[in-house]
């Protein structure tokens, strides 16, 4: 993983080992100083070549990178490297709330997605108000980069839910009166497994 620190940029670099008998091992090697002229995929190519030489290790059938789908990493990795299970399964958490179509063939979750965008909007304006004071739990917004941060959403909202009205200007009642509280309750319980296998996978 790159990221930047004071106008310089970091690498981290995590060993994980599945034991014969299918334990898992994890290994920070480090968060070394990107000091190569571009992130291309070149380049982040021999630098992670490099780092990963230093500790006798190479890419091989055996020895591989596991990174998310962003087109650079694919780029780089194209011989050696597996995509991440918790990116591709928040990409799915993510398609059901927010996708009309994929594959142009439509997304049937009209009723989460009418739930989720009344919440979404609520706590948007709350925020945006700061009157999340008042409540007892600070509202959380949707973020397409945090790992299940639809489930953060919901549930921070289900266990204020009966404070937010009193938070709220007249014109968000309507967003509010449209919230089945039975069918967030039901959809924080079933996205909170995917928040424990998110939490495992990490």
């Amino acid at each position: 993983s790159f990221f930047n620190v004071l106008g310089l940029s970091y690498c981290g670099l995590a060993l994980r080992h599945v034991s014969a008998d299918f334990k898992l091992y994890n290994f920070i090697l480090g968060y070394v100083l990107y000091d190569v002229e571009s992130q291309s995929a070149p380049n982040i190519r021999m630098f992670v070549d490099e780092q990963l030489s230093l500790y006798g290790l190479n890419l091989n059938s055996t020895v591989y990178v596991v990174t998310d789908n962003e087109n650079k990493m694919k780029a780089c990795f194209k011989d050696g490297c597996i995509g991440c299970s918790i990116h591709y399964l928040n990409k799915q958490l993510e398609h059901s709330f927010t996708s009309i179509e994929i594959d142009k063939k439509p997304v049937k979750c009209e009723a989460i997605q009418h739930l989720f965008n009344n919440v979404k909007k609520i706590c948007t304006h709350v925020r945006r108000t700061h009157r999340q004071i008042k409540l007892k739990r600070k509202l959380q917004l949707y973020s397409d980069t945090r790992f299940n941060g639809a489930f953060y959403m919901l549930n921070v909202f289900d266990k204020v839910y009966n404070d937010v009205g009193g938070v709220i200007n007249n014109n968000y009642m309507d967003y509010l009166t449209r919230i089945d509280k039975n069918l967030l309750e039901e959809l924080c319980g079933f996205l909170v497994v995917f928040d424990q296998a998110i939490d495992q996978l990490s």
